[in-house]
């Protein structure tokens, strides 16, 4: 059944065409194995440069995020700010007017003598009208005086007095007209 005379019971050495095929096929596995390497490298390279643009697409996707809220920040506090400069011509020129007013009525409230008080007060652009009581004409014209002397306020006048009576008490009603100087 079997017959062993054909081949030889030992095997002899290779000759050199079979060792030449051996070290082909070792150095083709050898090479196979190198190119998977290397393919392997490339893919786990791609895939990590991949990965890395995702994260850094992402983390710029919030920083993209905080720069534009950052911009609409800065547009809004300029509109703000240029509303705020339009404001200020309006307010400076209030507050001017509103300063020479109330320093003026900060003179005629200290000059005023104890037993007087004033009971109507009008502005009209450098034009002051008082309108008051005082316990005696001495005391209107003492206080007419003191006005008179003031370097802010030119043109006092003197327009009505009245003899009349207040809470059954004699009193004088007074009407002065002066101009503020600006």
């Amino acid at each position: 059944m079997f017959r062993t005379d054909h081949q030889p019971v030992f095997s002899t050495l290779p000759d050199s065409a079979a060792m030449a095929r051996i070290r082909e096929a070792a150095m083709f596995r050898r090479v196979f194995k190198a190119c998977v390497g290397v393919l392997l490298a490339t893919l786990f390279v791609t895939f990590a440069f991949w990965g890395g643009v995702s994260w850094y697409a992402a983390k710029s996707e919030t920083q993209i995020a905080a720069f534009e809220k950052n911009i609409e920040s800065r547009k809004e506090l300029e509109r703000v700010w240029k509303k705020l400069e339009a404001d200020k011509a309006g307010t400076e020129k209030f507050l001017s007017h509103r300063s020479r007013v109330s320093s003026s009525l900060s003179i005629i409230a200290a000059d005023l003598p104890a037993d007087s008080w004033i009971t109507h007060w009008s502005v009209h652009r450098n034009s002051l009208s008082l309108q008051g009581y005082s316990a005696s004409s001495e005391e209107v014209s003492k206080f007419l005086s003191i006005l008179e002397s003031e370097r802010k306020l030119v043109n006092v006048r003197l327009r009505t007095t009245e003899k009349t009576t207040f809470k059954r008490k004699p009193v004088v009603k007074f009407d002065l007209s002066a101009e503020v100087v600006p």
